[in-house]
Formats: C-alpha cells, structure tokens, sequence
C-alpha cells in the first residue's frame, strides 16, 4: 500500500472519518494520532482536533508519517507551485541563502513537496561546498611514532618503560577531513538518505554525496550539537549548509523536527517566518545613519509595589537614529479586510492596544502594522492611518500607519527579492524614513 498523500492550506478545516473514498481529502482518525507523535517532540501542534474535523494553525510545511504525506502550504493563491515557492523564497530570504537555487529546472515546484524542494536545496548547496574541497581542520592527535613529531611526550615514555624503545610517544595536529564540521554534514545526508526513499534522483544526488564523505567518520548528531559548532570566517561558507543539516537532524519548534521512528515533520511558523523575512529585507533598505534593532531594545511597561520593573517589551522592529528610536514596525501575518464594515481593515484590537504601549512606553510617535499583501489589497490605494486619541477625544500626537507588503509578484530568486526591497523601501518612505 502506498503513501497517501495531502496537499492543505494554512488554517483549512480537513473531515476526520473512519474509511477514506477515493480521491476524498480527508484523514483517517489513526492518522490523526500518528501525525501529531511525528510533532510533539518539538512542542508543535499543527492542527486544532474538533469534532469530526481539524482545523490547521499557521505552520506550514511538510509532516510525514507511517503511510501518510501532509503538506501545508500558504493560504494566498491556491495554487500549489506557487504557494510552495513563496514559502520557499519567504525562508531563503529569512535565513540568507542563494534563493537562485529555486530557479533550478529540475526543482520542479509543482511536482516535488517542499521537503523535497529542501532536500534538493540541501544537496545543491553541499555539492557546491564539496566540489570546493571539503573542509580540513586541525585535529589534535596522540600516536607512538619512530620519529619525533609535534610534541614528543617524555613523560608518557618513562611512564610506560622499556616496552618499546624504538618508538616515542607524541602529540601533534593534523590537517584531516574527518573533523567535526563535516562529521554533522555527514550526519545530516545520512538523515536525507531516509527522506529521499521515493525520489530514485533525489536519491542518487544524496548517494554520491555521501562518496564524497567515505572518509569522515559517522557520528550520531543532533541540531543541538551542530548549534554548539563555532562559526568564523573558516568556516563562513560552510554556513548554509550547517543550517539546513541543524533541520534535518532535528530541530526544535518553530522550524523542524525530525521525529525518529514516529515520523518527520518539518514545520515553520509563518508569523515568525514572516516577520524574519521582512528583517532580513529592512538592513538593507535603511538609509545612512540608522540601525535596526530586531525585538530591541527591551523596555519594562509598569514598576510594581516593591520598585521592580515589569512587563518586558520586545517590538518586532526598532528603527535607531542617534540614540533614539524613531519608528516601531510590528508585522502581523494577517489577511487585512479593507472592505471591512466596521472601518477597522480587520485589525484586531490586541494589535493597536499593544502598539498604543508601544508608542507610550518608547516615546515614539511613529509606529506602524505591516501585513502581507493579498488580492483584496491594490497597491495603488491609500494606506490606513488611524491616529490614538487621549480622553477618547483629543488626538495624540502617536499615528498607526497600516501598510502592506507584496511578498506575492510571480518572481523568482533575485528579481523577487529586488521587488521585496522595492517594496519595503516604500513603506519606509511612507512613515518618513527616506533616503
């Protein structure tokens, strides 16, 4: 029996039934079970269970599991290739990789899932990396040789006596490739191998990487070890390569897990994607003399009884001029509504109570609510401003400047992400932060 396999959106409600038909989207209750085990070492819940249904939250990605396949995709065209592509590029422009990769023929985004997509990523980037020579590092060693090299160890000699004059105990270093760097590649390819079961080319690309590691040794890793690795300038270009070997072998919510036996579910969360996506984009586009802080500085909102401050707050973007914050950007992962009855876009009223403290507590004027743009927002239109009043009737001088951001242009690699910073450098311009 094959795997059955589940293409849903991003907070879709799929029927839970007890026999599947044909061609029905809809999951068996043990399914159920057996895809939220592939995610609770991670503490990711990607779907609400209610009654006769689920209902999937904003992860998106790839869960599998015994003889079942679910991919999440995001809710903004309905159309497969596409929305994969865009989380796609939404994480290479978040994590600093070279999304010209995803222009790759043979990456096909409307016949390969998003963990295959990752592995081929993953792949190319290694193939890259080995084709410029594996990294050697320095590693420490301890030998009896006929010849003094490095180190000779006089001490460990009179220690162990006359059992064989011939040969002297030494410490020294050695160039070699099997070190710890290429040890978690290894770790992370041999992960791989196991995803890329089903995909005959997938798995040939993986085998002929793992020749090029015959001589570095196997170890078990996990993200956490790869995490503790040090990174300098060595090592810089073995970055992105890293990072995706950290994600195949497993790491913790909100971006992957590797479940073991019980599974594989690689899961990012579009709120914190988002808002990684748009601080990548912001460094680049603030003109001369500003920083971005991301969630900093961290000012306290009230002092309780005792003189302790209280109430730790970490704005998603800080913009600095001299000292001083000048603007408060906040992204929400959110479908504005502007035809909205009630003339508020759809904005929740948590998201202005928490930038009206924003805007108190940092003494900043100008803060602002930076949404994804969808097919109910034309570019064209007048950006919302709603201005905080003081007694409920006199205006303050603090103004929320709504806007929204065109992650969705049917680019790809750099041409999508220039008409991200396009976009991004507007909105700057229109909260008065301008070249």
């Amino acid at each position: 029996m094959g795997m059955f396999r589940l293409v849903v959106r991003e907070h879709e409600r799929i029927p839970v039934v007890t026999e599947r038909q044909a061609g029905e989207r809809a999951l068996l209750t043990h399914e159920v079970a057996v895809l939220l085990r592939a995610c609770e070492d991670a503490h990711i819940t990607p779907f609400v269970v209610g009654h006769r249904n689920v209902k999937f939250n904003q992860h998106c990605g790839v869960i599998q599991a015994r003889g079942i396949s679910v991919e999440i995709l995001p809710k903004v065209a309905d159309c497969d290739d596409f929305d994969r592509g865009l989380l796609l590029q939404m994480l290479g422009c978040a994590m600093g990789f070279d999304i010209a990769r995803l222009d790759a023929g043979h990456l096909r985004l409307q016949d390969h899932t998003v963990l295959q997509v990752l592995l081929w990523w993953f792949c190319e980037e290694l193939s890259t990396q080995c084709h410029a020579g594996l990294l050697r590092e320095y590693v420490n060693h301890s030998d009896e040789l006929p010849v003094i090299r490095g180190r000779w160890r006089v001490d460990l000699d009179l220690r162990r006596g006359y059992r064989d004059p011939t040969r002297l105990a030494c410490e020294f270093d050695e160039l070699v490739t099997d070190n710890r760097y290429n040890r978690a590649l290894k770790a992370a390819l041999r992960s791989a191998r196991r995803l890329a079961a089903g995909s005959p080319p997938l798995l040939r690309q993986v085998n002929l990487l793992l020749a090029w590691f015959g001589e570095v040794g196997d170890q078990k890793l996990t993200a956490a070890d790869i995490d503790k690795l040090p990174r300098n300038r060595l090592v810089a270009r073995y970055g992105p390569a890293l990072d995706m070997a950290a994600w195949l072998l497993g790491q913790r919510a909100p971006d992957l897990h590797h479940g073991g036996q019980s599974g594989f579910a690689i899961l990012f969360n579009m709120n914190q994607l988002f808002q990684s996506c748009l601080g990548s984009v912001l460094d680049g586009c603030l003109p001369p003399g500003y920083q971005l802080r991301q969630e900093r500085p961290r000012y306290f909102l009230s002092l309780d009884h005792a003189g302790h401050r209280r109430f730790q707050m970490k704005p998603d973007f800080c913009i600095m001029h001299q000292g001083r914050v000048v603007a408060i950007i906040d992204a929400k992962w959110k479908r504005l509504t502007p035809a909205s009855t009630t003339g508020t876009w759809g904005i929740q009223q948590g998201d202005m109570y928490q930038l009206h403290a924003y805007a108190a507590a940092y003494e900043c004027p100008r803060v602002a609510l930076w949404y994804p743009a969808h097919g109910e927002t034309d570019d064209d239109a007048q950006r919302p401003t709603f201005r905080f009043l003081t007694a409920g009737r006199d205006p303050a001088a603090a103004t929320v400047a709504v806007d929204w951001i065109g992650l969705f242009e049917d680019l790809r690699g750099r041409h999508w992400v220039r008409a991200m910073h396009a976009g991004v450098s507007a909105s700057l311009q229109r909260i008065g932060i301008a070249a």
